[in-house]
């Protein structure tokens, strides 16, 4: 199962994708946000899909993807985290992770138009993995620990200038 948001920019709706089934939620849920994260959102979701998944109505093919997360608390990035991206750019390997922040309105649906600055000039995209934490995190122990902090995956394109 995967979460999915669906419907115009600005007015999207929760859903999921299951066996090629994209399936509408928002009787349940009003969206795939911060607060559904923290508050156990993710279990209750699991108890109505046991129960009565049947019942929840299809989303028609026409309507929009979106972001599958509504504004998350904040996108925190990693950069030059693979030694081959450090040198094709250039740049040293960095003796640690190097930590940059985005803004959380930039999120857009995948097949959605991405607005390009009026005066780029070097436009960069590449896939990333995103990891979606189901609640806040910090000061861990240990990576063990930081595993229970993790809702899902997603794949992200990450555009820069």
């Amino acid at each position: 199962m995967k979460l999915i948001r669906f419907g115009s920019p600005g007015a999207e709706k929760p859903g999921i994708f299951k066996s090629g089934d994209r399936l509408d939620c928002s009787k349940y849920f009003t969206d795939w946000n911060r607060s559904f994260f923290r508050d156990q959102g993710l279990e209750e979701l699991k108890r109505i899909l046991a129960s009565n998944q049947n019942a929840l109505p299809q989303v028609d093919a026409s309507e929009r993807w979106g972001s599958p997360i509504a504004r998350p608390g904040m996108i925190l990035c990693v950069g030059l985290n693979y030694s081959d991206h450090a040198l094709e750019s250039q740049m040293e390997i960095p003796k640690e992770p190097i930590i940059f922040m985005k803004a959380t309105n930039t999120l857009a649906g995948p097949y959605d138009t991405v607005t390009i600055p009026k005066e780029s000039s070097k436009t960069d995209w590449e896939i990333e993995l995103g990891v979606v934490l189901e609640k806040d995190a910090s000061y861990l122990a240990n990576e063990a620990e930081a595993e229970q902090y993790i809702a899902g995956y997603c794949v992200v394109n990450d555009l820069s200038e």
